[in-house]
């Protein structure tokens, strides 16, 4: 990664914005390659609408991180239209070890783990949603480092993931102050529920998606 785009590889081209960022300095070498240097302030990736997550029964989203700081609310990703149509990450909620993941279409509802994210340490966190599941427990599964965390949810999970319009912003909410502290390395989505083991592998590789194949 360099300059001020961070490109989707996706083929889709929802290439994000660096905003508030600076790209010769935010942009840094990691000994997971070339990563995103967030502030835990202002930062963020402004992405634009993805209409291909949205009004979906099944989503997979995966990323890349490490958390420098002990700062509360700190997103992962960050979509809304208001209060009940909305959909990101983030850690904290009084506690910044544990991974929430709200997903509200009309009603809010949200899962979070137990205390699991450390300090300084590159970890993965997959988002797996399946709106035909009969419970909120069937309907969302937090992974960490490839393995399902068990979770506490409030509300009910939707059938589907909201249609929010807007932009999709990554290590932020859009011109929020909570932006994620640290590097971030990559961020995948799928618009399928990906399997344990197809998860437990990505976190074992996370660049196999991306890694040219040999011939």
């Amino acid at each position: 990664g360099a300059g001020a785009l961070a490109h989707d590889l996706s083929g889709y081209g929802h290439d994000g914005t660096l905003t508030g960022m600076d790209p010769p300095t935010d942009w840094v070498a990691t000994e997971m390659g070339r990563a995103l240097a967030f502030n835990g302030s202002t930062d963020y990736v402004l992405c634009p609408n993805m209409t291909e997550l949205e009004g979906q029964a099944e989503v997979t989203l995966f990323f890349l991180a490490m958390r420098t700081s002990a700062s509360n609310y700190r997103q992962y990703y960050h979509t809304t239209l208001d209060a009940t149509h909305r959909m990101f990450a983030q850690n904290g909620t009084g506690n910044p070890t544990r991974i929430y993941a709200t997903i509200a279409n009309g009603t809010n509802a949200f899962g979070y783990t137990g205390a699991v994210l450390p300090t300084g340490i590159w970890h993965s966190i997959a988002i797996a949603f399946n709106g035909g599941g009969t419970a909120n427990a069937d309907r969302l599964k937090i992974f960490y480092n490839g393995m399902p965390e068990t979770l506490t949810f409030s509300g009910t999970l939707p059938a589907t993931t909201p249609t929010t319009g807007n932009s999709f912003a990554l290590g932020n909410v859009e011109a929020g102050s909570n932006a994620w502290p640290g590097p971030m390395a990559l961020a995948i989505a799928w618009t399928r529920v990906l399997l344990a083991g197809e998860i437990a592998s990505l976190a074992a590789d996370p660049f196999c998606m991306i890694r040219p194949r040999r011939v």
